[in-house]
């Protein structure tokens, strides 16, 4: 069974969260891949815009943004910790996985668009 946020309860609701809450998709349910997110927040919530990036005609590529998801500070924080247990028990299993290289390309690619330079 995967990991839940369990006994977290939102501010509306006066009773707390079972421990097995059984679960059901909502009509409408879409299961998406993303290849992309993107982290947007302000003191009072946090957003992330998950996407794929997809070929365009000329060889290059865009976002196609298909969801955002707008959270507390609290859920996400409680997100990161189950992501990061769950990263680990992955590891534990396949071996690590190593994005420094894609993150230091990611970074150069930012910094080189915010300054208006070429490679």
């Amino acid at each position: 069974m995967p990991d839940e946020i369990v006994g977290a309860v939102p501010t509306h609701q006066a009773t707390p969260v079972p421990e097995e809450s059984p679960h059901r998709r909502a009509p409408g349910h879409i299961a998406r891949y993303a290849n992309h997110a993107n982290v947007a927040s302000s003191p009072f919530d946090i957003r992330v815009n998950f996407a794929e990036i997809m070929p365009d005609e000329e060889g290059g590529y865009f976002f196609e943004d298909f969801v955002s998801i707008t959270m507390s500070p609290q859920h996400a924080k409680a997100l990161l910790f189950l992501l990061t247990k769950n990263i680990k028990r992955w590891e534990e299993l396949f071996g690590k996985v190593d994005i420094a290289k894609i993150m230091m390309q990611t970074t150069q690619e930012a910094i080189t668009e915010s300054d208006g330079s070429q490679g």
